[in-house]
This record gives structure tokens, C-alpha cells and sequence, in this order.
């Protein structure tokens, strides 16, 4: 039984994440969430994805991860197109979410920090509204929470493998339903094998994942004829990250562009001689062959991206604009998220100020190395904050660490506490 405090941060994260979805009834699906809705209505149509946009006309295709489509596909299934209803269903999930990273903070460091970070996240306006569109991420956040979750319970269970299976399982649906994922395997793989030093463990985990990819690795080789476990997504984001239209200075630096407006990579797309593998390999070549003759744009590329990521770039349109309208941010509200996000981000940085300067225990590394991944993986090729998101959580810790200390300070004048 929770005691009361966590579930009132519950039912205000829960009430929150519902008002985004009703008082933006008119909201359309844009960018991402409208091919998510494609894909999806495809699916519950007809069972199998629809066929590829840019490769071998009526080839297969692989670019979107399945994941969030499936889910949205069952739940098509079920009440209809029903945009409201999967939103409403997000938000739920978001609440899952919170209640998942109070009880792996509480295990992990203590109640009281348990208690503020959960308050943290319940109303960040970052995973208050990544619920609000047709986002993977809205699926992405809960499942990698749920397999921290699982290894931290792992370490409290007495070292049963279910556990860890439990862990490898989420990990891998996870990974079907945003590709970068697949980098967390190794946080988690070390969460595994910490508590008891036993190599059984992590390969559990690892089994776990293997699993949960497999049909879908199956699914690909049988229709290109090689092997694709997470798609024919990783050529076409890196082409459009380093490409000559890019690089062109101005507004649009460093912005991400649909390969097949590139001229250099145009004459890929659409020919019968090439599947969506094929011509996701050959992005792949071209985009790291640009990245390796243009490496100052790189570094220029990285910096950019890095500030979009976390509302620091200036032209907001550019920078953030997309990602409010993929989560169903009004415009009338960007200016305040954005001030709240800043918010959250001095609190961030005040709490790995305070956890270096006093030496308290940071907690296991292997955490920290979940969001740093995130960033890192993300970084290099896109700058939309969206992509940020599911780092979110994790600095919700830091910034419950801030709250924390800040509360000891006020009860108790001139006297340092521990968070």
C-alpha cells in the first residue's frame, strides 16, 4: 500500500497529462505521429505494415520501428480511429511512468528524494505533454523506466531471474519502439551483474531482449534478404544530418533534411532495382563519407543540435517548434514551457553541483549512464527536444536532489543537510 504522499503526486501527474488531451480536442497528428497514424491505420486495416514511400515501389518497408504503430493498431482495433483515446491512454501511461521512477529512486537512494523527484516529473511540462500527440516517446519513456524498474527489483529480490528477464523483455520492446534505445543495453546489462557478480544474470537480460527482437528480425530478413534487426532507419537519419543542404549556413544550418530533397542522394529514391535496405545502406555510406570530409561541420553540427535539445538555440521555430507541434503544444504556451524547462534545467544543474561539491553518494553509475546515452545518442544527428525526453526522468532525480536541499535549507537555517 503507497503511503499518501506519492499517491497525490500520482493523481496530479494523472490530472495533468488528462487536461493536455481535453482542452486540445482539435489536435492533428504532424511530422512523426502522422506517419505513426499511417502506419497504424494500415495495420489494423490490413495486418501487415504498408508497403515502402522511397525505395522499390510497393517493397517492403522498415523505416519506422514497429512498436508505437502496433500500439497504435491495437488500440485502432479496439475503439477506431480514435486519436483522443490513444492520447488519453498516454496519459495514463505517463502516470505509470512516475509512480515507476518514485519506487526506483525510493530503492535506489531514500523516500524524501523519492518523494520530490516523482514531483518533478508529475508536472514537467516535457513529459506532461509528450502524451499530448502521437509520439513514440510516449511509449519509449514508460517501457525504459519499467525495465530500470525490474533491475533495480532484481537487486532487492533475493537475485531472481525473472526479474532480470522482465528486464530484457521491456529493454527490447523498447528498442522496436525508438531504435536508440538498443544503446541502453549496457547500463543495464551492468545493473544485472552488480548486485551479485554473477554472469547468469546479465545473459538472462540479455536473452530477455534478444526475444523480444527476434520477430521482428525474422520479419526483415525474410523481406530484404538481410539482416536488419532495428530496421532501415540509422542511413536515413544520418544522410539527412550530414549532407550538403545542411551545410549551407543561415537558418537552416545544421537542420535535419529529408534525404530525398538532397540533391546529391535524390536519384536513390524510387528505383525498382533498389529495396528500402539497399538504399538505407547506401544513405549510411554517403552520410558517414560527408561526415568524414566535412568534420568541422560535425563539431558545428553537434553544438547546434546540443542546444536545440535543450531549448537553448534561439530561433524557436526551428529549434522547438516542431517538437511542440508533434506533442500538441498550442503556440500561445511555447513561451511558457519553455521558461519552465529552464527552470528545470537550473534545478538540474544545481543538483550536480551540490552532489559534487558535498561528495554524497551519487547513486549507481550505471543510472547516470542511461541519460548521458540518451543525449549522446541523439546529439550527433538531430536537435528537436523531443528526442530529449526520455532522458527526462533521470534528471528529474537531479532535480529532486536541488528541491530537496533547498527544503532542508529553509527548515533549518545555516544548516547544510544531505539530499
Amino acid at each position: 500500500m503507497l503511503p499518501a504522499w506519492p499517491w497525490a503526486i500520482l493523481a496530479v501527474a494523472l490530472a495533468l497529462r488528462v487536461v493536455v488531451v481535453l482542452a486540445t480536442p482539435g489536435y492533428l497528428p504532424f511530422g512523426d505521429p502522422a506517419d505513426y497514424d499511417r502506419i497504424g491505420r494500415f495495420l489494423e486495416y490490413f495486418g501487415t505494415y504498408p508497403p515502402t514511400t522511397f525505395a522499390d515501389p510497393a517493397g517492403p518497408a522498415a523505416l519506422r520501428p514497429p512498436g508505437y504503430p502496433y500500439f497504435l493498431a491495437a488500440v485502432y482495433e479496439v475503439v477506431g480511429v480514435r486519436w483522443t483515446v490513444v492520447r488519453l491512454i498516454a496519459a495514463l501511461l505517463g502516470t505509470v511512468g512516475v509512480l515507476l521512477l518514485w519506487d526506483v529512486v525510493r530503492r535506489l537512494w531514500d523516500v524524501r528524494l523519492a518523494i520530490w523527484t516523482a514531483a518533478v516529473a508529475a508536472v514537467l511540462p516535457s513529459l506532461v505533454w509528450v502524451g499530448g500527440g502521437l509520439t513514440a516517446e510516449s511509449l519509449f519513456v514508460p517501457l525504459v523506466l519499467g525495465a530500470v524498474w525490474a533491475v533495480v527489483r532484481h537487486r532487492d529480490a533475493g537475485g531472481s531471474a525473472l526479474w532480470v528477464l522482465a528486464a530484457g523483455l521491456l529493454l527490447g520492446v523498447a528498442v522496436l519502439t525508438r531504435s536508440n534505445g538498443g544503446i541502453l543495453l549496457l547500463p543495464l546489462l551492468v545493473a544485472a551483474w552488480v548486485p551479485r557478480r554473477r554472469w547468469t544474470d546479465p545473459v538472462v537480460l540479455l536473452l530477455g531482449t534478444v526475444v523480444a527482437l527476434t520477430p521482428w528480425t525474422v520479419r526483415n530478413a525474410e523481406a530484404f534478404g538481410a539482416f536488419a534487426p532495428l530496421g532501415t532507419q540509422s542511413g536515413f537519419t544520418i544522410a539527412g544530418a550530414y549532407n550538403s543542404n545542411a551545410d549551407t549556413g543561415g537558418k537552416y544550418y545544421a537542420a535535419w533534411q529529408l534525404p530525398m530533397d538532397v540533391p546529391a542522394l535524390k536519384p536513390l529514391f524510387g528505383r525498382p532495382d533498389l529495396n528500402e535496405a539497399q538504399v538505407d545502406a547506401e544513405l549510411r555510406d554517403r552520410g558517414i563519407a560527408f561526415a568524414k570530409d566535412h568534420p568541422g561541420f560535425v563539431v558545428g553540427a553537434t553544438g547546434v543540435h546540443a542546444l536545440q535539445l535543450f531549448h537553448l538555440w534561439p530561433d524557436i521555430d526551428l529549434g522547438s517548434g516542431n517538437s511542440f507541434r508533434e506533442t500538441g503544444v498550442p503556440e500561445s504556451l511555447w513561451g511558457e514551457y519553455t521558461a519552465a524547462f529552464w527552470v528545470f534545467l537550473a534545478l538540474v544543474v544545481a543538483g550536480i553541483v551540490l552532489l559534487v561539491r558535498r561528495h554524497e553518494r551519487p547513486g549507481p553509475l550505471w543510472l547516470w549512464a542511461i541519460p548521458v546515452l540518451i543525449v549522446l545518442s541523439v546529439v550527433p544527428l538531430l536537435g528537436p527536444p523531443r528526442y530529449r525526453i526520455p532522458a527526462d526522468p533521470f534528471l528529474a532525480i537531479l532535480a529532486g536532489v536541488a528541491l530537496t536541499a533547498l527544503r532542508d535549507r529553509l527548515r533549518s537555517p545555516g544548516l547544510s543537510r544531505p539530499a
